[in-house]
């Protein structure tokens, strides 16, 4: 197909029964009067790479979400430098006949918390989006704790000392802590803002950990990116 006149579009994840990006798309195609399209693509984890690189051949353009947002950078041939900082892709575009990947999570991010004290931050989760707020508070000079799940505490502890090496390297000063999930049941210390990055309180999905009542307390403000809760 013609990339110039290909207008197909769409979204992939895993599970993909919360999200209502087809009918935002939509919208604003109509609004905008752009003939294009937007599908939503579940993607099985055993299939990912096969299944996404056909996609990315047959579509104009892509969004990621969960839990391919980091994944998908494999299959970029491009990707660009805030990305890269962000360790995380969200948006694949693939005119010119090139994949390239981008993170537009940042921007949306930043304007959300527009007016938000946050040198101090308690962020929960450290996958694709958690990774891109981490770096971008870090990058403000924040204290951040990042509370992880116990199973995947060693690879994020991992992921989280070489986003900090990363910045070391480039002789900015950081402050970020890695601690597991039940930190937040007695949290040592108050914080600016408290940032929920995991899937827990998302439509359609069912989590055995919920945020205590200590840690919202312990917190100024509280920033949800689950925008279907």
């Amino acid at each position: 197909m013609n990339k110039q006149t290909n207008k197909k579009f769409a979204l992939i994840g895993e599970n993909l029964s919360y999200s209502v990006s087809k009918e935002i798309h939509t919208m604003l195609f109509e609004f905008s009067g752009y003939d294009g399209s937007y599908e939503l693509l579940c993607v099985p984890r055993e299939k990912f790479k096969e299944e996404t690189e056909r996609i990315l051949h047959e579509y104009a353009g892509v969004n990621v979400t969960v839990p391919y947002k980091q994944a998908v950078m494999e299959c970029a041939d491009i990707v660009d430098s805030k990305a890269l900082d962000c360790r995380a892709v969200n948006c694949v575009d693939t005119k010119d006949g090139l994949i390239k990947g981008y993170n537009t999570d940042v921007s949306g991010f930043l304007y959300g918390i527009t007016g938000l004290s946050r040198k101090s931050v308690l962020l929960a989760g450290f996958g694709g989006t958690g990774s891109m707020i981490a770096s971008e508070m870090l990058r403000e000079g924040a204290a951040v704790t990042v509370c992880v799940r116990q199973e995947s505490f060693d690879k994020r502890l991992r992921e989280a000392n070489s986003l900090a090496e990363t910045y070391l390297n480039s002789g900015i000063g950081i402050n970020m802590k890695v601690k597991p999930f039940s930190y937040m049941q007695n949290p040592d210390t108050e914080y600016d803002l408290l940032i929920n990055a995991t899937p827990v309180g998302r439509l359609g999905t069912k989590y055995e950990e919920n945020f205590p009542v200590q840690v919202i307390k312990a917190a100024k403000a509280v920033y949800d990116v689950n925008y279907n809760p």
